[in-house]
């Protein structure tokens, strides 16, 4: 079957790539032919996006070269379009909203949803758009989504029926070819931030310091190192693999990140979660939940003082058998939408 996605493919985001790259290998496993769809989204629609691409965010373009599916040609059809994962459905995202929802295709095109997300707990948009989007999803075969929160908003704003399903990343599980680092582990702590917007003090520190681990962060490096910053153009991020790694070595993790949160349930490692913006946490708090460790994920600083929990072992035998079920079921969901379509 001819397959095309429709995700953030394009981002300067691990995240993202990741999860892109997970749904089109599972896919891809089970014999299909997969390429990718474009919607531009609003940070890529300026000179800074093109400028970072050839400067710090250059390592976000070798990967998707080396290990993502080619784009379609805009005249290309298909015999299946999936939308999903990341967050698809945010409207504040994509330059075109509607995209997302497979506005642009015949009403005769199949479609489907895999693990999509609005990135938030509630729907607040005008009536207008907000029937334009019930409109298209009402046109898909099945839909899919990654978190509780969804689910609701699917039923209660949109009158439609939703799964609920785990992230690709989670859905393949396997990202040996990924990794260049053995299952040592090293003393760092492994300190990963998406957002700022919230000051977490010392915390970093002082687990640290507990734990008697070196702080280790997801950082851009110099490019030249007889050359000037010259406003971050001679800095460059690590690359995918090198943040998979960094992942894997450390003895701990501190994050407000989903998919650092997946690959440290991943990699066995132990957690805790802060939230930087507590109303894009709901996919981080139905993951946890799901997997009976949402004692890792914490409202404040102060209460992450006060429990002090990254003393304490995660079971992880009992999380994988969790995890295990969740994903058979996910895999399940997928190969009998695909076969029924």
């Amino acid at each position: 079957m001819k397959i095309a996605i429709l995700t953030f493919s394009q981002a300067f985001s691990t995240g993202a790539l990741l999860q892109c790259y997970a749904l089109a290998t599972f896919l891809q496993k089970e014999g299909h032919t997969v390429k990718l769809l474009k919607s531009n989204l609003k940070v890529e629609n300026s000179w800074i996006y093109y400028l970072n691409s050839i400067t710090r965010c250059a390592n976000f373009r070798h990967f998707r070269k080396q290990f993502l599916p080619p784009n379609a040609n805009k005249d290309e059809s298909f015999d299946l379009y999936i939308v999903g994962s990341d967050q698809v459905w945010n409207p504040d995202i994509p330059v075109k909203p509607l995209d997302y929802f497979f506005s642009f295709l015949p009403s005769t095109a199949k479609r489907i949803s895999y693990a999509a997300s609005f990135g938030m707990e509630n729907w607040d948009y005008n009536d207008e758009f907000t029937q334009q989007v019930k409109n298209c999803l009402q046109r898909f075969s099945y839909i899919t989504v990654r978190e509780d929160s969804a689910v609701n908003i699917c039923n209660d704003v949109f009158g439609c029926h939703a799964d609920l399903v785990v992230d690709p990343t989670l859905l393949l599980g396997d990202f040996e070819n990924l990794y260049s680092c053995s299952l040592a582990t090293n003393s760092t702590l492994f300190y990963y931030r998406v957002s700022h917007k919230d000051n977490w003090g010392n915390l970093v520190d002082e687990i640290a310091n507990d734990l008697n681990l070196t702080v280790s962060q997801y950082l851009p490096k110099k490019r030249f190192s007889f050359l000037p910053i010259m406003c971050g153009l001679n800095t460059i991020y690590p690359s995918i693999q090198e943040w998979l790694n960094a992942v894997r070595s450390s003895s701990f993790i501190l994050t407000d990140s989903f998919h650092t949160v997946v690959f440290a349930i991943l990699n066995r490692k132990p957690f805790i979660v802060l939230p930087s913006v507590k109303s894009r946490m709901g996919r981080i708090v139905s993951l946890l939940s799901r997997l009976g460790i949402i004692n890792r994920y914490f409202s404040t600083i102060e209460e992450a003082r006060q429990r002090r929990i990254w003393n304490e072992v995660i079971d992880y035998d009992s999380v994988f058998l969790l995890l295990t079920k969740l994903q058979e079921n996910s895999n399940a969901m997928l190969k009998n939408i695909c076969n029924k379509i």
